[in-house]
């Protein structure tokens, strides 16, 4: 078992940790596949909606994605010998990144004050 789920095990007793695993797969490969619709913003803003029920802190959601963008540039450089092509890939992503996360945090914030 890896430190993630360890500390998530620990900290969200509540959740279906290998649920939201399988869940966090999709929604990446969903962001990553280009198509930025009204399909994939409606599932981003579900996502986020079903972490606030679940009473997860905006902030612990947030770490989650820097968490997220450590792994995902950690594969690349892993990957990408060509560093050129390295910098660029992680500029992309970190772009689509910061896209879910800020669709995620105004999700957070209308539930909010709501």
């Amino acid at each position: 078992m890896s430190r993630v789920d360890n500390f998530a095990k620990g900290r969200f007793r509540k959740l279906d940790i290998s649920r939201h695993i399988e869940t966090q797969k999709i929604h990446m490969d969903l962001l990553f596949s280009g198509q930025l619709d009204s399909v994939y913003a409606s599932r981003a803003r579900r996502i986020g909606s079903a972490h606030r029920e679940s009473a997860i802190s905006l902030g612990d959601y947030l770490m989650a994605y820097g968490w997220f963008l450590n792994e995902f540039e950690q594969i690349i450089v892993r990957k990408i010998e060509d560093r050129s092509v390295v910098i660029s890939m992680m500029a992309a992503m970190r772009k689509l990144v910061f896209l879910d996360m800020s669709i995620a945090a105004s999700t957070y914030y209308v539930e909010f004050i709501e």
